[in-house]
């Protein structure tokens, strides 16, 4: 993958892949990862730029294992296909410039008192970690084809308009996908934040986080 200018060959790839296992370890490498990119540099002095790259990095490297274990687990077998790939890509796209953006609040940040640097650093990480959800969840989905997923759970603290209307409503996979209705979504009314809802199997197995 390379997106502007940040680079992970196909053995880097397969590397990380191997040595972090299923998803869970490489969302909690990546949640770490997030926490002391931020961490570090509201603890210190330096130029922005080491901790920027090193968070951007980190979720290169996330992302790219993050769909390949998402389109295995879903039944799809490797390589991803072409158009789910370039969703991933556009997203890492997206991404690189959140983080930009990201660090530009914190240079501000950093100039204030009593900075609260662990709350704000484990926030941005259960916030980035939740993304990596996003796209393990989509690629996964869009692995699954024709596999019947119907749209249940709870409301949580807050439900929508576009939760309601999914709700117990049961389609093929691909169609989840095709309407850009897969659980949780910030294209959601409630942006997905508070719901808790998922898409699931007729057997009862939960296909998404």
């Amino acid at each position: 993958i390379s997106v502007q200018g940040e680079v992970m060959d196909a053995a880097l790839a397969d590397a990380i892949k191997a040595a972090l296992g299923n998803y869970p370890q490489v969302r909690q490498t990546y949640y770490e990862e997030v926490f002391v990119a931020v961490f570090d540099y509201l603890d210190g002095s330096g130029a922005v730029t080491a901790s920027r790259n090193a968070m951007k990095r980190a979720m290169v490297n996330a992302f790219g294992p993050t769909a390949e274990i998402a389109w295995e687990d879903g039944g799809g077998t490797l390589p991803i296909d072409e158009d789910v790939s370039a969703w991933v890509t556009a997203m890492i796209d997206g991404e690189l410039g959140y983080i930009d953006e990201l660090f530009q609040k914190l240079k501000q940040i950093r100039k204030g008192e009593d900075v609260q640097k662990a709350a704000i650093a484990q926030a941005r990480a259960e916030g980035y970690a939740g993304t990596l959800d996003k796209v393990y969840n989509y690629v996964k989905v869009a692995a699954a084809g024709n596999i019947m997923l119907t749209f249940a759970g709870d409301d949580g603290a807050e439900s929508c308009t576009d939760c309601s209307r999914y709700k117990g409503k049961r389609h093929k996979a691909k169609w989840w996908i095709q309407n850009n209705a897969v659980p949780p979504n910030r294209d959601f009314e409630c942006k997905g934040y508070n719901c808790r809802h998922a898409l699931v199997d007729d057997s009862g197995k939960v296909w998404t986080l």
